[in-house]
């Protein structure tokens, strides 16, 4: 390796610790501060975790949270057995939401090769957003089903950038998978493309020992809960019910301009202990909406470049790009589906198993805007939007903390 490409790499090497390390400070700082049972479905999902360690059994049929799928539970039981605090739990979700991080860069890596300040800028767009600081810093199994998303993207791209995969990929993309279907059901639709990409890339050469490879393990992990649910409940899911006995449904321009406000203000603030958003002040509203509104256009001039760009990607380009868009639409539709059919939930949290797409295709798109701007107007443009970043996430520090407007 020439000096300058080891320069290079550190240098990038060194954007990438300094980028964990301030997303875990400031996520600390959130579980520290923020008083107990105080985020968002927070005491239902501790009373899941203590059913375990205490009783040594899943819930059953009336025991709220029992459609999720009991992997982070059974992470939470470990701690509570061992004396492990809320405190404790939330530290848990901060680790998780730092790997959260790194694998959103290791997926944007494969997404778009050779430029690792796009994978750096993908961490960054993901751990500025403060709805990924609030629920890292809570006792939420949304932490993990990240997690578990990010790693299931990195092997769906790796998959798709490879000619033919090595049995060592095979056998991550089984762990993956396993985790994926014992961590929520978002995560499933990952799980299944995963299952589309592999059948894609030995196509051409399927051997038993192969598909064995990755089918085991995701099995082993995942299928016993599965097994456990259809004798349980005689369903291999348990059944799904709201929160509460009264609730609403996206079916009125009143609910969808309640969805769409509650969508917004979730993606950019802490949520109450009931999941709706904590008040912010006005000010803030009025900048909140400015930076939606950037992150809308940007995404938009992602599509257009995307499309104006598509003849000169190579095959696995554009197949991961069909799959991303794929992967986003789908999962948006199910959310919308969700609020018409059953209850109405804007939280944009359940979107965030595939945030390392938007927020790849966000500083991709970023950064031809740049080249469009001039180095002052570049200047300047990027410390208003740290700035306001900042701002906002200050502000939602001391909502999360205060819990007032």
């Amino acid at each position: 390796m020439r000096p300058h490409d080891r320069v290079y790499k550190r240098r990038w090497t060194l954007a990438v610790i300094v980028t964990l390390t301030v997303f875990a400070a400031v996520a600390v700082t959130y579980a520290l501060l923020v008083p107990p049972l105080q985020n968002a479905d927070e005491m239902y999902h501790l009373h899941y975790a203590q059913l375990i360690a205490n009783h040594a059994q899943l819930p059953g049929a009336h025991f709220t949270e029992k459609q999720q799928p009991p992997l982070y539970y059974l992470l939470g039981a470990l701690i509570i057995k061992a004396g492990g605090s809320l405190t404790a739990l939330r530290l848990m979700s901060v680790a998780l939401g730092v790997t959260t991080i790194a694998l959103v860069m290791a997926v944007a890596r494969e997404l778009v090769p050779g430029r690792p300040a796009i994978a750096v800028g993908a961490g960054v767009i993901t751990a500025s957003f403060p709805i990924t600081v609030a629920v890292s810093a809570s006792f939420s199994d949304d932490v993990l089903a990240w997690t578990a998303g990010a790693g299931l993207l990195w092997c769906i791209a790796r998959v798709l950038r490879s000619e033919s995969p090595s049995r060592k990929l095979l056998l991550v993309c089984g762990i993956a998978a396993g985790i994926g279907l014992l961590s929520k059901e978002t995560d499933w639709l990952l799980v299944a493309v995963l299952a589309v990409a592999i059948g894609m890339r030995l196509a051409s050469r399927i051997r038993p020992a192969d598909v064995a490879i990755a089918v085991v393990p995701a099995a082993a992990i995942g299928g016993w809960w599965f097994v456990r649910n259809f004798i349980t409940f005689h369903t291999l899911v348990p059944p799904l019910q709201p929160l509460t006995t009264t609730h609403p449904y996206l079916r009125s321009l009143g609910e969808a301009k309640a969805f769409a406000s509650g969508a917004v203000r979730s993606l950019f603030g802490p949520e109450r202990a009931d999941g709706g958003p904590l008040i912010r002040s006005f000010p803030i509203r009025i900048l909140i909406a400015v930076v939606f509104a950037i992150v809308v256009i940007v995404l938009a001039v992602a599509a257009w470049q995307a499309i104006r760009q598509w003849s000169g990607w190579d095959r696995t380009s554009r197949q991961l790009a069909v799959i991303s868009l794929a992967i986003s639409a789908f999962l948006v539709g199910e959310w919308i589906l969700n609020s018409v059919l059953f209850d109405l939930q804007p939280q944009s949290r359940y979107l965030f198993v595939a945030v390392a797409l938007p927020a790849t295709a966000m500083v991709w798109a970023g950064s031809i805007i740049a080249r469009w701007l001039a180095p002052r107007a570049r200047f300047v443009v990027g410390t208003a939007l740290i700035i306001a970043t900042a701002v906002i996430g200050i502000d939602s520090l001391r909502v999360a903390i205060l819990r007032t407007p």
